[in-house]
C-alpha cells in the first residue's frame, strides 16, 4: 500500500501521514454589558472589546436581576430610543438614552466636543443590541488605612510631600 502525502503534511515511519494543525479564526469578545455587584447595590456598564466603557446605567438597583432586566431593555432600546444630549456652557456634552418613558442608559462620562458625543452614541447603538451580560462582584477594598472622619470623609489625602531638606 503507497500513501501521498499532501503538501505540509509530516510522514512518520508509519503508512499514514501527520494532519496539518488546525488554523481557526481567533475568537473575538463581543461588547458586553457587564452587572456590578456590591453588597447593597447593582449597576451596569456597557464595555466594548478593549474594556472601554460606552455607557452606564443611568440609575443604581438594588438587585442583579433589576440591573440584568434594566441592560436588556437599553440594548433593544439601543436604535429605537430618544438620546438627549446636554451640555455645561458648551464645553462638557453627556448624553441619556429614554425609551418606553424610561431613562434607560447614559454616557458613561463627560465629551469636550460635541461630536465626540455624538460619536459616543453611535458606537453605543452600534454594540448594544448584540451585547452579551456578565457579572462582577465588586469587594471593597482594604489600604490598611484608617476611615477618613469629618466634612472631606469621602476624600483620602496623602501626605504633604517632604521639600527635600533632611534635617
Amino acid at each position: 500500500m503507497s500513501v501521498v502525502a499532501e503538501p505540509g503534511c509530516v510522514t512518520t515511519g508509519s503508512a499514514l501521514p501527520t494532519p496539518p494543525p488546525l488554523v481557526t479564526e481567533p475568537v473575538v469578545p463581543r461588547a458586553r454589558f457587564q452587572v456590578y455587584v456590591s453588597s447593597s447595590r447593582c449597576f451596569w456598564r456597557l464595555l466594548g472589546r478593549n474594556n472601554r466603557a460606552y455607557a452606564r446605567s443611568p440609575q443604581v438597583t438594588v438587585t442583579v436581576e433589576e440591573s440584568r432586566e434594566l441592560a436588556a431593555l437599553a440594548a433593544r432600546g439601543a436604535l429605537l430610543g430618544t438620546v438627549d444630549l446636554t451640555s455645561t456652557n458648551g464645553r462638557e456634552w453627556s448624553w441619556v438614552l429614554t425609551f418606553e418613558g424610561l431613562a434607560v442608559a447614559r454616557s458613561d462620562g463627560s465629551y469636550g466636543r460635541r461630536v465626540e458625543c455624538l460619536a459616543s452614541v453611535e458606537r453605543f447603538r452600534s454594540v448594544a443590541p448584540t451585547a452579551t451580560t456578565t457579572y462582577v462582584r465588586l469587594i471593597p477594598r482594604d489600604l490598611g488605612r484608617p476611615a477618613p472622619v469629618g466634612p472631606i470623609a469621602g476624600i483620602v489625602r496623602s501626605r504633604p510631600r517632604s521639600s527635600g531638606a533632611t534635617g
